[in-house]
């Protein structure tokens, strides 16, 4: 089913508010590379990307 307007513009807000962008600086072809491996094994970079900060934050320093 797809969003009426007024559930993307809500959905939007509620982001704008709580959510956030991190990024990194890769070379092309290792972000590609990247990319490729999370097709493969069946994830995205995202979720790849939050499991890592979640361990991270986790870990005792």
């Amino acid at each position: 089913m797809a969003k009426s307007e007024a559930q993307k513009r809500a959905n939007n807000k509620w982001d704008s508010e709580h959510m956030t962008v991190l990024g990194c600086k890769l070379r092309k072809e290792d972000a590609e590379a990247f990319r490729t491996k999370c097709r493969e094994r069946g994830t995205s970079p995202n979720a790849v990307f939050k499991e890592a900060i979640e361990r991270f934050m986790n870990k005792e320093m």
